[in-house]
């Protein structure tokens, strides 16, 4: 085997380089025209040509799958040049020539070094997890605590692009307890342990309470409910409707109102009944109006009781009786009852 044969497939070392442009797959320049490709630039150092920039192009990534209908993608980021003939902020990555050639196509990225300038963890964080691309963030901590997190995008500086979008997360905590937050102090959560289930703004809130069986519902300001069709409210114990303010009850239709038991409507102002036709009254017992000072019955003809006979008025109506001879005598009513008043 000649020597420059040799020495196209004796690059049999690991290179530490970092990626310094993107070839697309849609790119001229793409040899597979179905991955992404990565030029790399790997620093060297020999005794006869010292410190020299080597850039490996058209590197592909490895895939830990491997198959045609399984597949890991994720874009590695391009350093910028530094003005001292190297780069920075790029992916830090680890490769290797296939068959010791390093020809255009043939260097494979089998890796990457910690390169973060947003994760930390300490001794006593113990066995964690954490992924983190374009600021989305999952970790993984040693209670299998699972909590994802969306931050905007995250640049190589650590920089939030939007810090009022960033907050919200979703998250599983070691009791089994399920949560979904943003930012504003808005959230679902499932409790496993207190069996409740939970959506509140802060001052606004839903809760089904599976192990007391009551749900509870609490607005800070005005609250409204409606339905395109028939709703009905129905309860096997006590229903109470209490209201500090005004309470109407309004019908565009009939409006039924009825009670197996007692009935009692109180007010401690001015109560009114009013009806634009018939209005009727009706007791299986005894019925009585009561006034603390005038009760007053009026109608355009006021009947009491099933008679047709008219009731007497004071200087307008006359009565046949019987005189000091005991004669039949004519008379006009002059005293009535003080009780009981009749006009027109």
């Amino acid at each position: 085997m000649s020597s420059a044969v040799k020495q196209i497939h004796s690059n049999t070392v690991l290179h530490v380089g970092m990626v310094i442009n993107v070839i697309y797959p849609d790119n001229d320049r793409s040899i597979t025209q179905v991955a992404h490709e990565y030029d790399v630039a790997i620093t060297n150092m020999d005794r006869e040509n010292g410190l020299n920039v080597s850039v490996y192009r058209n590197c592909r990534m490895s895939d830990r799958f491997a198959a045609p209908n399984n597949s890991e993608v994720a874009t590695l980021v391009p350093g910028v040049p530094d003005g001292k003939g190297g780069y920075k902020q790029g992916s830090i990555v680890v490769l290797e020539c296939l068959g010791g050639n390093s020809d255009a196509g043939m260097a494979v990225i089998v890796g990457g070094l910690f390169n973060s300038v947003v994760a930390s963890y300490k001794e006593s964080d113990g066995q964690v997890y954490e992924f983190l691309f374009n600021g989305l963030r999952q970790k993984i901590n040693k209670d299998g605590e699972w909590i994802i997190e969306f931050n905007s995008y995250i640049d190589v500086e650590g920089k939030k692009a939007n810090e009022k979008a960033a907050g919200t997360a979703l998250s599983i905590d070691k009791d089994g307890k399920f949560k979904l937050t943003d930012n504003e102090g808005q959230a679902i959560m499932l409790d496993r342990v207190g069996k409740t289930a939970t959506w509140t703004n802060g001052a606004d809130s839903i809760t089904i309470d599976k192990g007391n069986k009551k749900i509870a519902m609490v607005s800070s300001g005005e609250m409204s409910q409606s339905s395109q069709k028939a709703m009905s409210m129905d309860s096997s114990d006590a229903l109470n409707v209490s209201s500090k303010q005004d309470t109407s009850v309004k019908s565009g239709a009939n409006l039924n109102m009825e009670s197996t038991g007692s009935f009692q409507s109180k007010s401690s102002g001015k109560m009114s009944n009013q009806s634009s036709g018939d209005w009727t009254v009706t007791a299986g017992g005894n019925v009585m109006i009561q006034g603390g000072a005038m009760a007053q019955l009026q109608a355009a003809i006021t009947m009491l009781g099933a008679g047709s006979v008219p009731a007497a008025g004071v200087g307008i109506s006359t009565c046949l009786g019987l005189g000091n001879l005991g004669l039949p005598v004519v008379s006009t009513i002059l005293v009535g009852s003080s009780t009981v008043f009749i006009g027109t």
